[in-house]
C-alpha cells in the first residue's frame, strides 16, 4: 500500500492527493446501476483489454467553465488520472451522465470549447448523439456505432502491513477508534505497536499482525521478531475465548460476540491441543488490517483475524472450537455499543485515533532562535544495577566508543554544562510534521517527529533515523561505561528553552588576572594537586605538589575573536522563515605569557609537547582558547583561525603526562582524561605606592633595618645614626602589576644625600645569592664565596656600591672590575645579568598594618622573603618567616632647610594645606603614602597654598621629593 495515505491522514495535516497505484484497481466490474451517481465516489474506467481511460489536460473556457480533454495515450496502470465520478441526470426522458476527473476536477468533454459533455451509457458504451468513446490502440472520439464497451471498477481495499501501521504516528504507537460511536470499552484505543509474523517464521505462531501494548526496548525499531523469546516478552491484544457480551444478535453458539483482553506472549498457546478452558490460542491475537477504500473513504479500516481463532460455543464447557472469517466491529445493542467479534466485515467507521503530533511551528520563537536543552525522561525502569538507560541524561556531543568522529551523546547532569553550546540545540529546520535539532557547538543534528504527552514540554520522539550513545557508571560508581547505537525513536524527552550567551562555554579573563596552573587527579599514584613551573631558558617544565614557586602567567587577549555562525528558523506570521548566520558563538583567544619575563610565551611543538620560548616583539605568539568544564576546570586549546578547524574530534588540550611529568597537548576535549587543569588566580598582595621617597623600616619585634660597617644588612637599635636607618626607595617598573623598588642609602661619609644627582654612587641593597658561587683558580673549581654567607650558611643581604643608570641598568664593580648589570646577560656587550637581585617588592601584610619585602629574583623558582636571622638579614622561601616592618618617615640627611639654602624652595605642612614657597613656574606633585594623587600643577606664584588631606604626603618639586605632615 502507499504508506503516505495513512501517515498523512493520521497526522490530520494533509489530504490525499495522487497516492494510488495499480493495486487499488479491481479487475471485476461493477454494474452501472450500482454506481454511486451523485458525483461523490470515484471509479476506474477501462476497456476489456485492461487499458484505462485517462484524463488529459484541463482546458479553461471561461471563468465559470473548464473541461477535461481525453488523454489519447494508452495507460495500463491505474492512477488518479483514471479515476472518474459519475453524476446522473435526465434529458429527454433518458438517463445521462457527466464524468468528472479526479485529477483535474473538471468534466470530460469534447467538441468546440468542450460543448459536448453529457453522455448516455447503454451497453456499457459512452455516446453523445452520433459520437462515441472509442478505443483502438489509443483513445479517441469516433462514431457512436464504433463506441467501445467499458468496464467500471470500484477502488479495491488496501492491505496494511505492520510497517504501515507503525508509520502512521511515526512509530509512537498507533491506536484505533470508532469516531461515530462511543463503545462501552475499546481495547484498540490505546498506544500499540504492530509486529508482523510471516508463515512458518516462528514455530507454532500463525502468520498475521500482532498488536503489542508493551514490548522489550530491543524491539523499538523493528516490526519483526528475531526469535520466539522476543514474542514471549510482549503483551498482546487477543480475543477472549470465554468472555462474551451476551448480545442476542451475536450468540456464542455462532462463535461471535466475544470480548477482547490483553495477554503475555508466553501465555498464548501454540498447540491447539492445549486450547481448553480459559487458555487463549495464539491465533486469537493474529489480525489483518486493510483500508476499505483509500480514495473515497481514506483512513477507514476493516479489522479482522488472519486465520482461525478458538472460542467456546458452549460457555459452560471446557471445549473450544475453531472459527474462521471473523472480524472486529462496533455493534450497538439496546443502546450500548460493544467492540466485539462478528462474521461480517467491519461496517462501523474504524480509523486511527486523533494524532497528538506536535506542530513544529509551535516550538519556534518569533523574535530569535529557538534553543533548547534536551533531557531524556524515558528508560527509568531499565536503570538497574550494572545496566542503565538514557534516563535523566542530557543530550550533547561527545566521542562515542572507538569511533574516530563525534556523535550525539547523553550524559548525567554531573558531567554537563547546560549553559554551553555543547549541550544546546537550535531548531534549524521544520516541515509540516518534522523538526530538526542542531547542536550549537558542532552542527550535528537529528530530525524527528514529536508527540505530546500528559506532561508539559515532555514529548515522545518518533520517526528519527538518528542514533546516539549514552555514558553511565557501573555499579561500583567508578567505572564509566557507554552504550552505543541507541535510536531516538521510542524515547521521551523534555525540552527546556534557554537563552543563549554567545560567549558561554569559553572563558573571558581580564588581562589583570595573574594565574598559576594546577593539575589535579584523584589517584594513589600521584599527588592530587601538582603545580607547574616553566624554565625560561630551557623551555622545560617542572611540577611539584606545593604551590610555592609555581610559575605565574598572564593572559594577553587578542583583539580578534573566533566566531561561528549557524542558520536557524523562526516563526514569521505562522510560517517558518530562515535566518542565515543568525546564531553566533564567540570565543576570546589569549597568548599565555610567563609573568615577570620579557616576551616569554607558552607555545606548542609538532609532537604536541608544550614549551615556553621567547617570541620576537614583531612576531605573533601562539594563541589559545580556554574552554570551561563543568567541574570548574578548563581545557586550554591551541587556537586556529577557523572555528571549524579548532573545535573538532581531534582538538586536544594541555594536560600532564604522568610518566614524564611533562606538559603536553594530548587528550581529546570530547573524551577527557583523568587529569584536570585549573587556572588559579594569584593574590599578589597590596604594594606600597610606586612613589620614590625616603623611608625607614622598623621591625615588628624591635629595631630598624640598618647597614653595619661592612655594608651588611642588619637589625640595629633605635639609637643608630639617622643615616644608617634611612633609605631612599626608588620606584621601578611602575607600569607592572606589582611595582618594584631599588632600596639604597648614601655612601659612607658622603657630604649630602643627593639622591637625584647625576651618576651619584650609592649603596644598593643586594641579595647576594647571585654571587654566592665563584670560580676558584687554585682548585679550578666552582666553590661557595664565603664572603656572601652568614655563619649559618644563609646568603647575606648586603649594600653594594653602584650607580643607577636607569630602571633597567646599574653600574657597579665586580671582582675589581667595572661592570654593567641588567636583567639579562649579554656576553657580547659585556653586560652581566642579575638586576632582579637588586629589586624588591614592598607588600602589605594581610593580617596587620605592616609590610614585608620580597625579592624580585627567585631561587630555584621559589619566592624569597626578607628574614631577620638573629639580627642579620637574609632571605627565606617560607612566607611565615618573613620579616614584618612598619614604614616610617625616613628623614633625609638633606632637610627642608638644605633645600631652602640651595634652591630657595620651602615646603611647609599646615591645617589641611601644603604651602610651597619660592617655586613659581615649577611643577609640583603631591601624593598620599598610598600613591593617590592630590595635586599636579605648575605654580603661578612663589607662595602657593594647596589643599591636602590630613596625614603624611609626598611633595615633589622639580627633581626633589620631601615628606610633609599635614594636620
Amino acid at each position: 500500500m502507499n504508506k503516505k495515505i495513512s501517515t498523512l491522514l493520521a497526522s490530520g495535516l494533509l489530504t490525499v492527493g495522487s497516492l494510488l497505484n495499480s493495486a487499488n484497481a479491481q479487475t471485476a466490474s461493477i454494474e452501472l446501476g450500482k454506481i454511486d451517481a451523485k458525483g461523490t465516489t470515484f471509479y476506474y474506467v477501462k476497456e476489456s483489454g485492461g487499458n484505462y481511460l485517462a484524463a488529459g489536460e484541463k482546458v479553461k473556457v471561461s471563468d465559470s467553465y473548464s473541461y477535461t480533454k481525453l488523454n489519447e495515450e494508452v495507460d495500463t496502470e491505474a492512477s488518479d488520472e483514471n479515476l472518474w465520478s459519475f453524476t446522473k441526470s435526465t434529458l429527454n426522458g433518458k438517463d445521462v451522465y457527466k464524468l468528472t476527473s479526479k485529477k483535474t476536477g473538471a468534466i470530460l468533454a469534447f467538441g468546440e470549447k468542450g460543448a459536448v459533455n453529457t453522455f448516455t451509457i447503454e451497453s456499457q458504451k459512452l455516446t453523445a448523439n452520433d459520437n462515441g468513446l472509442v478505443f483502438n490502440s489509443t483513445w479517441s472520439w469516433g462514431e457512436a456505432t464504433s463506441a467501445t464497451a467499458l468496464t467500471f471498477c470500484k477502488v479495491d481495499s488496501e492491505p496494511y502491513t505492520a510497517e504501515d501501521l507503525n508509520a502512521t504516528l511515526g512509530g509512537r504507537g498507533f491506536s484505533l477508534s470508532f469516531p461515530d460511536v462511543k463503545p462501552l470499552e475499546n481495547v484498540f484505543d490505546q498506544p500499540m505497536k504492530a509486529f508482523e509474523v510471516a508463515e512458518d517464521e516462528l514455530e507454532g505462531v500463525p502468520a498475521g499482525i500482532y498488536f503489542a501494548v508493551s514490548y522489550p526496548k530491543a524491539l523499538a525499531a523493528s516490526e519483526e521478531f528475531e526469535n520466539k523469546a522476543q514474542f514471549d516478552d510482549c503483551t498482546f491484544i487477543a480475543v477472549s475465548p470465554t468472555a462474551h457480551y451476551g448480545i442476542h444478535a451475536l450468540p456464542a453458539t455462532n462463535q461471535v460476540g466475544f470480548k477482547f483482553t490483553t495477554v503475555k506472549g508466553k501465555d498464548l498457546k501454540t498447540a491447539t491441543a492445549d486450547v481448553k478452558k480459559e487458555a487463549i490460542y495464539v491465533g486469537n491475537a493474529a489480525f489483518k488490517v486493510s483500508e476499505k477504500d483509500p480514495v473515497n473513504k481514506p483512513g477507514q479500516f476493516s479489522l479482522g483475524f488472519s486465520g482461525a481463532i478458538y472460542v467456546k460455543k458452549d460457555l459452560s464447557k471446557d471445549e473450544q472450537t475453531s472459527k474462521t472469517g471473523v472480524y472486529v466491529d462496533a455493534i450497538t445493542s439496546v443502546d450500548v455499543t460493544y467492540v466485539t467479534t462478528t462474521e461480517e466485515e467491519t461496517k462501523a467507521k474504524l480509523m486511527f485515533s486523533a494524532s497528538s503530533l506536535v506542530k513544529p511551528l509551535s516550538l519556534l520563537k518569533t523574535d530569535g532562535p529557538a534553543v533548547y536543552t534536551i533531557k531524556f525522561v524515558s528508560g527509568k525502569s531499565e536503570v538497574n544495577g550494572n545496566e542503565s538507560s538514557e534516563y535523566a541524561k542530557y543530550l550533547g556531543i561527545a566521542k562515542c566508543g572507538t569511533s574516530s568522529s563525534l556523535g550525539l551523546a547523553a550524559q548525567g547532569p554531573a558531567y554537563v554544562s547546560l549553559a554551553t553550546p555543547q549541550y544546546q540545540f537550535i531548531i534549524s529546520a521544520v516541515t509540516e510534521e518534522t523538526v530538526t535539532f542542531m547542536n550549537r557547538e558542532n552542527g550535528y543534528f537529528f530530525t524527528c517527529k514529536l508527540y505530546e504527552t500528559d506532561t508539559k514540554n515532555v514529548y515522545d520522539v518518533r520517526s528519527s533515523e538518528s542514533d546516539f550513545c549514552y555514558f553511565y557508571l557501573d555499579a561500583d560508581g567508578k567505572t564509566q561505561k557507554e552504550k552505543e547505537g541507541v535510536n531516538f525513536s521510542g524515547t521521551t524527552i523534555e525540552l527546556t528553552a534557554v537563552t543563549v550567551d554567545k560567549f558561554a562555554g569559553y572563558a573571558d579573563y581580564s588581562e589583570e588576572d595573574l594565574l598559576t596552573m594546577k593539575f589535579s587527579q584523584k589517584s594513589s599514584y600521584i599527588s592530587n594537586d601538582l603545580f607547574a613551573s616553566a624554565a625560561k631558558k630551557s623551555g622545560t617544565w617542572k611540577v611539584e605538589a606545593v604551590k610555592e614557586g609555581a610559575s605565574k602567567w598572564e593572559l594577553v587577549k587578542a583583539e580578534k575573536l573566533i566566531e561561528k555562525t549557524r542558520d536557524y528558523v523562526y516563526n514569521k506570521s505562522n510560517k517558518a522563515e530562515k535566518k542565515e548566520k543568525g546564531d553566533t558563538i564567540a570565543i576570546y583567544k589569549y597568548a599565555v605569557k610567563l609573568y615577570g619575563e620579557e616576551n616569554v610565551y607558552l607555545t606548542t611543538e609538532s609532537s604536541g609537547a608544550a614549551k615556553v620560548e621567547v617570541v620576537d616583539e614583531d612576531a605573533d605568539p601562539t594563541y589559545f582558547v580556554i574552554r570551561e568544564n563543568k567541574n570548574g576546570s578548563i581545557a586550554l586549546i591551541e587556537a586556529e583561525d577557523s572555528y571549524d578547524d579548532m573545535i573538532t574530534v581531534n582538538a586536544t588540550y594541555l594536560t600532564l603526562d604522568q610518566n614524564s611529568a611533562e606538559l603536553t597537548f594530548a587528550e581529546s576535549i570530547y573524551k577527557p582524561g583523568s587529569i584536570t587543569l585549573t587556572l588559579e588566580a594569584e593574590e599578589l598582595g597590596v604594594s606600597l605606592a610606586p612613589v620614590s621617597r625616603f623611608a625607614s623600616f622598623q621591625a615588628d619585634l624591635g629595631g630598624f633595618i640598618s647597614v653595619n660597617e661592612k655594608n651588611e644588612a642588619v637589625i640595629s637599635a633605635v639609637g643608630d645614626t639617622n643615616a644608617n636607618l634611612t633609605f631612599w626607595l626608588d620606584s621601578a617598573d611602575t607600569d607592572a602589576r606589582i611595582p618594584s623598588f631599588f632600596i639604597s642609602r648614601r655612601v659612607k661619609d658622603a657630604a649630602a644625600d643627593t639622591v637625584k644627582a647625576e651618576n651619584a654612587e650609592r649603596l644598593y641593597m643586594y641579595f647576594a645569592q647571585d654571587s654566592l658561587m665563584r670560580f676558584d683558580e687554585g682548585s679550578a673549581s666552582v666553590v661557595k664565596n664565603q664572603a656572601y654567607q652568614w655563619p649559618s650558611g644563609d646568603t647575606k643581604v648586603i649594600f653594594r656600591p653602584a650607580t643607577l643608570v636607569n630602571s633597567d641598568t646599574l653600574n657597579t664593580v665586580v671582582n675589581g672590575k667595572e661592570a654593567v648589570v641588567a636583567a639579562e646577560k649579554d656576553e657580547l656587550a659585556n653586560v652581566l645579568g642579575g638586576l632582579d637581585y637588586f629589586k624588591y617588592y614592598i607588600l602589605k601584610d594581610a593580617d596587620s598594618e605592616n609590610y614585608y619585602i620580597q625579592s624580585v629574583a627567585k631561587v630555584d623558582n621559589k619566592t624569597m622573603y626578607l628574614r631577620n636571622l638573629n639580627g642579620v638579614l637574609t632571605f627565606t622561601n617560607k612566607p611565615e618567616e618573613a620579616l614584618l616592618v612598619a614604614l616610617e618617615d625616613g628623614q633625609s640627611t638633606v632637610a627642608n632647610e638644605d633645600i631652602e639654602a640651595e634652591s630657595s624652595i620651602v615646603v611647609v605642612g599646615g591645617n589641611g594645606t601644603v604651602t610651597v614657597q619660592g617655586a613659581a613656574g615649577q611643577n609640583v606633585k603631591i601624593v598620599t603614602v598610598l600613591g593617590k594623587p592630590v595635586a599636579n600643577e605648575v605654580l603661578a606664584s612663589d607662595n602657593a597654598t594647596i589643599a591636602a588631606p590630613a596625614g603624611v604626603v609626598f611633595v615633589t618639586v622639580g627633581d626633589e621629593t620631601v615628606k610633609v605632615a599635614v594636620k
